[in-house]
């Protein structure tokens, strides 16, 4: 069936049982909220999402490819791993607020040296050894 001029479904919706549903122009525009029920979501071109912002309830988000790049900053409530390459800062540095800081397997500070501006240095096991003198 070809409509012109539009088509307003009222009462029980709109109802595609095969061939899935295609918008060849002008895009698709939902107010009152979108669910993907099962099977999921395939975006091809990207998405954007504005205002509200996205949030994901179960399963958690993977991004396989390319990366994530966030702008604006990021907060992470629950804690965070980062495997594989390690976590590289590259302009504004490290700050830890609250917690200290707890190193496996030792750390190795270049460049800049290491400095304590307050509550001083406690070496609990192994001893200092300083090369190049005080």
């Amino acid at each position: 069936a070809k409509v012109t001029g539009g088509l307003t479904v009222n009462d029980a919706g709109l109802v595609v049982t095969a061939g899935g549903l295609s918008v060849v122009l002008g895009g698709a525009t939902v107010t009152g909220g979108l669910s993907v029920e099962t099977l999921g979501a395939t975006i091809t071109g990207g998405l954007t999402v504005n205002d509200a912002g996205l949030e994901v309830t179960a399963g958690g988000l993977t991004v396989t490819l390319g990366g994530a790049f966030i702008t604006g900053g990021a907060q992470v409530t629950g804690g965070a791993t980062i495997n594989d390459n390690g976590l590289v800062v590259t302009n504004g540095g490290l700050t830890v607020v609250a917690g200290g800081l707890t190193v496996t397997g030792g750390a190795t500070i270049n460049d800049g040296g290491f400095y304590v501006t307050a509550g001083g240095l406690s070496v609990l096991a192994g001893g200092v050894q300083i090369t190049g003198g005080l």
